[in-house]
């Protein structure tokens, strides 16, 4: 009767919260800093994902035809990175997954992607290999270099199910230092424009919350990313995500 068990479960699982206190909007806002803006998604039961062989080899040929997929520019700013920075021959961890563009993104390029998600991804390609941050964390296994393109300005949000958490983010950005090399690379993508929060979707990073995330980290370029972006671009008409390459660097 467990499968009664599991559709109980979801009948009464508790719904991401709408709104938030006071006292988490001054954390949220970093005391005023970003404005909030009210919206609103549930999506913590994510739907079942399978990953075809098929649909990887869609994606490997849009890469190497230099094609976008449904991230649009953001595709063009990682392609324009991991030219500058080539991943052929590394061991890819791809942090959030829910097509898997970035995983054939790596294939195509050399390199052997490995997908960490909170949910196990079955598939039919030998080529991948999906694992979960529980098998991950902790383990001590460490990647040659990660993707995260258009995951951390969710962390903390609930809107995937997760605890709400002002630093949630933050924490998601240190966590990923324990399981990268020393010396090893990542490509990050998150929306930047005018300092907002778009609870429960998304965060906007302006100058300081951007410098924030990538504290610990040495910036070593970004792609598709200018300084006035953060006076220019209003988050609630326009997202833009460029592409962050950071090392890994330890710490002195």
């Amino acid at each position: 009767m467990r499968w009664l068990e599991n559709l109980r479960s979801q009948l009464i699982r508790k719904r991401p919260p709408r709104s938030l206190s006071k006292a988490l909007e001054e954390r949220f806002t970093m005391g005023g800093v970003a404005s909030i803006v009210y919206a609103y998604d549930d999506s913590s039961q994510r739907k079942n994902l399978y990953y075809t062989q098929e649909e990887v080899d869609e994606y490997i040929n849009k890469a190497l035809q230099g094609k976008e997929t449904e991230y649009g520019s953001m595709d063009g700013f990682i392609r324009d990175a991991i030219a500058a920075f080539p991943i052929k021959g590394l061991e890819v961890a791809i942090i959030g997954s829910e097509k898997p563009r970035y995983e054939a993104l790596c294939l195509a390029n050399g390199a052997r992607p490995v997908t960490i998600e909170y949910s196990m991804i079955p598939t039919n390609d030998a080529r991948l290999e999906i694992t979960t941050p529980a098998r991950v964390f902790g383990s001590g296994r460490k990647f040659d270099a990660a993707i995260s393109l258009s995951t951390y300005e969710h962390s903390g949000l609930g809107r995937y199910g997760d605890p709400i958490d002002p630093d949630g983010d933050l924490t998601a950005m240190a966590q990923l230092k324990t399981i990268v090399k020393e010396g090893g690379i990542v490509f990050i993508a998150v929306p930047v424009g005018q300092e907002a929060v778009f609870f429960n979707l998304h965060r906007i990073y302006g100058a300081k919350r951007l410098a924030l995330l990538h504290q610990g980290w040495e910036v070593l370029g970004s792609f598709g990313f200018k300084e006035s972006d953060f006076e220019e671009i209003d988050g609630s008409t326009q997202i833009h995500q460029p592409v962050f390459v950071m090392r890994n660097s330890p710490t002195k």
